[in-house]
């Protein structure tokens, strides 16, 4: 009976560490990697079979726990505060059972994968349960640290109380913010509860945002939306006086044409039967580039009227590019695997395409690891800042070479990044845990801190370079900024002249 009660503690544990993974693997994978890893655990265990099996079924299972506790680190580092404390008593006492029933050789063993599994597990349940959550305890800590939500995600978070919660429908992603101050068009997404809860965490309150794009004020106006699925970042055409951005859904992307000036009209939309959504703009051809999720093709549009030029082959995708039209160079913010090896991110050439991988494998082995969602470049300075999610650290690249020139560990999970040339800072963000750090460009030593709300997914600097702006499950939250020092200031000047 020991043993039978033992593989189904492996079971259960194997399934609850696998289970970070079922958004991409559904409930199949996730019954089908269990089932493969119990079977090859029993090979490791099974005393008839040859040495050379069972070391190689041994490697196995090593390996796929030392991955567990790869990601159990991760996870922790950025979603500790969405686990209850029993949770962490439950994984506690699992793990004080695995050692004392190893110990004292009992008949029924707790196995490793119990408490690895029920940790994992419990983090990415938090992940999900807390997609499109506002915590008021967040807001209100905001607040406290001389924060402002220019655009909340509901007007109901005026509201808060402390321990509350509530659910919104959607909130933002990106922004845009009108040269003229007052107004935003944000690109907006809902919680994803697919596999979480039925009931939400906190408390639902309207939809206020009821559509992918939207336009909104700081003076509290009603938000108007339109578009269904998720929509991503914006691409700004002053020549043009239009703005281009997607939306898409699990197999389709509309392409959008936006009015810059006055109030959100669609100038121009276009359906393309693919998974896409990042875009670059070289205003100087008239081409609008928009990245496949896939990670196989670029696909070219005219930006006048969407005819469509073709795709190019390119290995990576992003989920955000740098790209100056002056220089018709960019920084795609997304690492990736090709012919060449892995890399970090790639830099590009935006008419006619071409591209140069960043940190690749052939320099830089640790690229095999990474996964990167956010970036930004100094184009004077040729230098590219890379958060790298996956390994948690912020990578200084020489543009031209592709070589990383200086590291820094910030931590895991960090995305948007935001330079910012006046006060020589580097701002980064970490989606999860909601903390922006400010680095100072040249040492990279910690400046600033401050928390602007979970699911961080943007950083710019505002258009008057006061503040810095975020996207998180709150809104869009400003940071006040201090004044830049005159000698950056005005070397920001000189180079900008």
């Amino acid at each position: 009976m020991g043993p039978i009660v033992s593989w189904l503690l492996f079971i259960v544990g194997t399934a609850l560490a696998f289970s970070w993974a079922i958004s991409s693997i559904g409930p199949f994978g996730l019954a089908g990697a269990t089932a493969a890893l119990t079977i090859v655990a029993r090979l490791a265990d099974g005393p008839d079979r040859s040495a050379i099996v069972r070391r190689l079924a041994l490697a196995v299972v090593i390996g796929v726990h030392v991955c567990w506790l790869a990601t159990l680190t991760v996870l922790a580092a950025v979603l500790a505060w969405s686990v209850s404390a029993w949770v962490w008593t439950l994984a506690a006492v699992s793990l004080a059972l695995f050692v004392a029933t190893h110990l004292l050789t009992m008949r029924i063993r707790v196995p490793l994968a119990l408490p690895l599994g029920i940790l994992i597990a419990a983090l990415a349940y938090g992940w999900m349960r807390e997609d499109g959550v506002i915590r008021c305890d967040d807001y209100l800590r905001v607040l406290s640290e001389g924060l402002e939500v220019a655009v909340p995600s509901t007007p109901d978070i005026a509201s808060c109380t402390a321990g509350d919660a509530l659910t919104v429908t959607r909130y933002p992603r990106s922004m845009w913010e009108d040269p003229n101050g007052g107004r935003f068009l944000i690109s907006t997404q809902r919680g994803d509860h697919v596999y979480s809860p039925p009931i939400p965490a906190g408390r639902q309150v309207g939809a206020w945002l009821d559509g992918a794009i939207c336009e909104v004020t700081t003076s509290g106006d009603a938000p108007r939306c339109f578009g269904r699925g998720k929509a991503d970042a914006f691409v700004d055409s002053a020549a043009r006086d239009r703005l281009y951005t997607t939306a898409h859904d699990a197999a389709n992307t509309t392409l959008y044409a936006l009015s810059r000036s006055g109030s959100m009209r669609v100038l121009a939309e276009k359906q393309v039967p693919l998974r896409a959504g990042i875009l670059y703009l070289d205003d100087q051809s008239d081409v609008v580039g928009l990245c496949e999720d896939e990670g196989t093709q670029i696909h070219h549009f005219r930006a006048s009227d969407f005819t469509e030029l073709g795709a190019v082959a390119a290995p990576f995708t992003s989920t955000y590019v740098r790209y100056d039209d002056a220089l018709r160079e960019g920084v795609a913010c997304g690492a990736g695997r090709g012919a060449g090896g892995a890399f970090s991110a790639a830099a590009f050439h935006g008419d006619p395409f071409s591209y140069r991988l960043l940190a690749p494998t052939s320099q830089h082995p640790s690229s095999w690891l990474a996964v990167t969602w956010g970036c930004d470049w100094d184009p004077a300075a040729r230098r590219v800042y890379v958060a790298v999610a996956s390994l948690g650290m912020l990578q200084v690249i020489d543009y031209d070479t592709g070589r990383i020139v200086s590291s820094r560990f910030v931590g895991p999970g960090i995305r948007p990044v935001a330079f910012d040339g006046q006060r020589r800072l580097i701002y980064v963000g970490t989606f999860l845990s909601g903390e922006v750090l400010a680095l100072d460009a040249d040492s990279l030593a910690v400046a600033h801190r401050w928390f602007v709300g979970r699911f961080l997914r943007q950083l710019e600097i505002s258009r008057d370079r006061r503040s810095l702006l975020a996207t998180s499950t709150l809104g869009i939250v400003r940071v006040p900024l201090a004044p830049a020092a005159g000698r950056a200031a005005a070397a920001n000047a000189s180079f900008a002249g």
